[in-house]
């Protein structure tokens, strides 16, 4: 399918400030971008509630921030950011916490973990998995009673989620309902068709992801299933999963063969990828179509999954 015009105008935008992608600059100017990146997407719709969360974790206490919908809320999301592990915060990630508390119902609590360079893996897997059991543990203070708890994320946070699932399956806690993962980092394989295809010119590139693994992992193996989840053994018993993955985007492939991956382990996996858009529209529906679609498709993955029906509310695998 042909890019959305919507993608195409910001594409072309890009291209013309003479951006040349994060890889390009330091890593502080590779932050200012993205949160300036999200300031010019509006802002989110009006949500119940609001609150300011300290997250005790192994590597001391981290920013949270809890968005509860107009309504009893139906589960708690505990949200991992996007940002190659490197870039990204909550402040920057306002809009998505109030469109996910709105549209899905649920309360979302927006967690934050260290970034790399400065705290390289396995800073921020640490971080996300006792963001988990704190809300698990804390959840009857956050929303009133205990509600299914759901991990969901996008790209880096995707990875993070999928590597969280995993880690709570094996402890045995904290019990996840659903796995959430959007357009989500699987492994570190840049060499993937889907790598090839779009390696410049499409946002998200190549050299980009290289720039974020080198941030990441300094020297560290690649192929450790806590960095790359699609090399993990046996993914049998693992949380159910929504995968989400964008047309023309380089993380494309490996989000689809997680999910065959799951499939073949016997976990409950719906897939759907998104035409015409890039990585990151999720974060855009004040802007584009498919993002809204997006966000009703998670709903109805939620709902469909806290009424047993697993995650009919998506397209089947593909």
């Amino acid at each position: 399918m042909a890019l959305h015009p919507v993608i195409r105008t910001m594409l072309d935008a890009t291209q013309a400030s003479g951006w040349k992608g994060v890889h390009s600059v330091p890593v502080e100017a590779a932050r200012k971008f993205m949160s300036d990146r999200f300031v010019f997407l509006g802002k989110g719709p009006e949500v119940g509630k609001i609150s300011e969360c300290a997250i005790a974790t192994r590597g001391g206490t981290r920013r949270g921030r809890l968005y509860l919908p107009r309504g009893a809320a139906k589960a708690l999301i505990v949200y991992l950011h996007g940002g190659g592990w490197v870039v990204g915060n909550i402040d920057d990630y306002d809009i998505l916490g109030r469109f996910l508390a709105d549209r899905t119902g649920c309360a979302v609590l927006l967690a934050s973990y260290r970034l790399a360079p400065e705290h390289p893996f396995p800073a921020a897997v640490e971080d996300c998995y006792d963001a988990l059991l704190w809300a698990d543990a804390e959840m009857a203070r956050l929303v009133g009673k205990r509600l299914p708890l759901i991990v969901a994320g996008d790209s880096a946070g995707g990875n993070l989620s999928a590597v969280t699932a995993r880690l709570a399956r094996d402890a045995g806690q904290p019990k996840l309902a659903l796995q959430i993962l959007i357009y989500p980092a699987t492994d570190a394989d840049l060499d993937t068709p889907s790598y090839r295809a779009y390696a410049e010119g499409f946002g998200l590139g190549r050299a980009d992801c290289a720039w974020f693994y080198s941030h990441y992992l300094q020297g560290q193996r690649r192929d450790n299933p806590l960095v790359a989840p699609l090399r993990a053994l046996d993914l049998k018993g693992v949380a159910p999963a929504f995968i989400m993955t964008a047309e023309y985007d380089v993380l494309r492939d490996e989000g689809e063969a997680y999910a065959r991956r799951l499939a073949a382990a016997g976990v409950a996996v719906s897939l759907r990828r998104y035409q015409g858009v890039t990585h990151g529209f999720i974060c855009m529906p004040n802007l584009l179509d498919v993002a809204e679609r997006g966000q009703q498709d998670i709903s109805r993955a939620i709902a469909a999954t806290l009424e047993g029906k697993g995650n009919a509310g998506a397209v089947p695998l593909h």
